[in-house]
């Protein structure tokens, strides 16, 4: 016959950590938010989803953008999810890229 322990307690389950809320009772001054990211046209989706994602969210934060101004991957993706979220947007280039 196996034996059998009768004073084994069951632990109860685990349960996950409650997620961090994205909303506060006290608002932050905003911010100039300096971002790298990719101008390559070549950028996977993925980097871009998430780069405008980041542009939507400092928009909506009242936060400023500022990037290198580019119009291919992460950076014009960031701007496009600034511009959607009515944002603030700076971008910074070298004065040797202006064309007159």
């Amino acid at each position: 016959r196996p034996h059998t322990n009768n004073n084994t307690k069951t632990m109860p389950p685990q349960q996950d950590p409650p997620l961090p809320t994205t909303t506060t009772s006290r608002t932050s001054p905003p911010l100039r938010i300096c971002v790298y990211g990719s101008s390559s046209s070549k950028t996977p989706q993925t980097y871009l989803t998430a780069a405008q994602t980041l542009g939507h969210l400092l928009a909506t934060h009242n936060h400023t953008c500022v990037n290198g101004a580019g119009s291919h991957g992460c950076m014009a993706a960031l701007n496009d999810g600034c511009h959607k979220g009515n944002g603030s947007i700076v971008g910074v280039i070298h004065e040797m890229f202006i064309v007159d």
